[in-house]
């Protein structure tokens, strides 16, 4: 439930000042989403930049060459890896053939840990479950679409990805986590953030409100690749690997989720079929609930109406969509309970 965020400036024609002022509020309004730590990536003339702090975004210092005209970000809410180790916050930076590139996750990977085993990957001091992607490209010694697609194709769980290169292509990776992407052809530049409720106050707050935009629509399973000429290329990666840890759609004992029981302090699961829990996983579905907890208490909703809809069949990922529209789901919420003979 972090936030990504960027701005792409194909054409040059907005001033620095406006340039800049965009892109704090992109990162203000994605604080909603994460204030444990933000951060920006960027080209200049000595190559690929990270700024990161263990800050939330009104509080980090850019400090950008008037020059940079393509940044991407990232607001952290922290679940594996401490955000005081600044070097367990994103953007992260990679190598691969040659190619230097940046990195950003929104999401949860589960299988982290095993791809490092099984793939003989080095081990690292970043203890960030979103890195394992990092380094699964660098293993192909490549940067490049097929790179990014066996990133996307090995990894087990949920997420967005965005990368920057040196040549300032953007790649936007759409798992199952959201992104919006608004197209301002009258100025030429991209903005982009992980909801659109997000970008749209962003941008209006930016004075962009009366400007005409086009919103670019992408998919769960597509790469959008933007590059600094601001054209588009469209390619696909395989999704079977989406939402398949504790807390997927499919699960991870090949379909028998609906067999898991949640207990109502998010402690146990368990099945009839009598398998084990995989303790890695088993921590993370548990960082996965406190974070949800501490996102919906951002929007107002307290842990008693978390707890309400896990227990009438909600799973983490359809409550953090219902989030997005707060005042609604407390209506619905309230609804629901007084159906059911009691208040919350």
């Amino acid at each position: 439930m972090c936030c990504l965020f960027g701005i792409i400036d194909y054409k040059n024609k907005i001033d620095y000042s406006q340039r800049k002022r965009i892109l704090k509020n992109l990162s203000i309004c994605g604080e909603e989403r994460g204030r444990d730590a933000s951060g920006i990536a960027f080209n200049s003339s000595n190559g690929i930049n990270v700024i990161k702090n263990d800050v939330p975004a009104r509080r980090l210092k850019y400090n950008l060459p008037k020059d940079v005209c393509v940044v991407m970000g990232h607001n952290r809410l922290t679940t594996q890896g401490s955000e005081k180790k600044v070097y367990n916050n994103q953007p992260f930076q990679g190598n691969a053939g040659g190619k230097t590139f940046a990195f950003a996750h929104n999401g949860m990977i589960y299988n982290d840990r095993r791809l490092r085993r099984d793939k003989k990957l080095p081990e690292t001091k970043i203890e960030t479950d979103s890195y394992i992607a990092v380094q699964l490209i660098e293993n192909t010694g490549a940067f490049n679409i097929e790179a990014i697609k066996y990133a996307a194709e090995n990894v087990e769980g949920s997420f967005c990805f965005t990368f920057i290169d040196s040549q300032n292509s953007t790649y936007i990776v759409k798992g199952d986590n959201p992104m919006a992407i608004f197209h301002y052809k009258c100025l030429g530049i991209y903005v982009y953030a992980s909801t659109a409720d997000i970008l749209k106050r962003a941008v209006n707050k930016s004075g962009l409100k009366r400007k005409k935009y086009e919103e670019i629509k992408i998919n769960m399973g597509e790469i959008i690749k933007i590059n600094s000429l601001g054209e588009r290329e469209y390619f696909k990666f395989d999704t079977k690997n989406i939402d398949s840890g504790i807390f997927g759609y499919r699960g991870i004992y090949n379909g028998f989720y609906d067999d898991y029981v949640w207990d109502m302090y998010g402690g146990y699961y368990g099945s009839k079929y009598g398998f084990s829990i995989d303790e890695d996983c088993n921590e993370k579905k548990e960082t996965l609930y406190s974070q949800l907890v501490e996102y919906a208490s951002y929007v107002g909703v307290s842990e008693d109406e978390v707890l309400f809809l896990l227990e009438n069949g909600f799973d983490c990922w359809e409550i953090e969509d219902m989030l997005m529209e707060p005042d609604e789901l407390k209506l619905y919420i309230e609804d629901m309970a007084y159906a059911q003979g009691y208040y919350i």
